[in-house]
């Protein structure tokens, strides 16, 4: 179960008072803007799977579990992802699934990712913000076959 703050973004009320450089006192408010993603968690797996929403629009036939893509095997998570918490190593500006490009970016992506020996695995925009995140370390490993999990359902992304 994911910690009751995850979203995809929350807001931070803050204000603030100070003495200005003149030892004039000052005050600031207002909200930022973050994104709040649950702790790594590598070591334990869910006794049940999570249930993600059925994903696919008919834009594209539902992927195969485990494809090889860009020369290299994959487990996939359609509707998953380990967030900005998860050891992102590099992101790159690739076409969202189901749309004309989709499909040789997700290609580029693994192949990249295969490259790259600390990479362990990548977040596919669909329609995500319209890039490709490469990820390194334990802690972004989803892998029911290495009984590792990080993240959480989202429709927007696959793992």
């Amino acid at each position: 179960q994911l910690p009751a703050l995850y979203s995809r973004t929350s807001y931070i009320a803050y204000e603030l008072a100070f003495q200005d450089a003149a030892g004039v006192q000052q005050t600031m408010a207002g909200n930022v803007a973050v994104d709040v993603w649950p702790p790594a968690e590598t070591s334990r797996v869910p006794e049940e799977p999570q249930a993600c929403a059925e994903s696919g629009d008919g834009r594209e036939a539902p992927l195969d579990e485990f494809p090889v893509i860009g020369g290299a095997d994959w487990e996939v998570r359609e509707g998953w992802n380990c967030g900005a918490g998860y050891g992102n190593l590099t992101s790159h500006v690739k076409a969202a699934r189901g749309t004309p490009g989709g499909l040789e970016g997700r290609r580029w992506c693994a192949a990249r990712c295969a490259q790259l020996p600390e990479c362990v695995a990548f977040s596919y925009p669909d329609p995500g913000d319209g890039r490709c995140w490469l990820k390194s370390g334990d802690a972004a490993r989803e892998s029911r076959e290495l009984g590792a999990t990080c993240g959480g359902c989202d429709s927007f992304w696959g793992y």
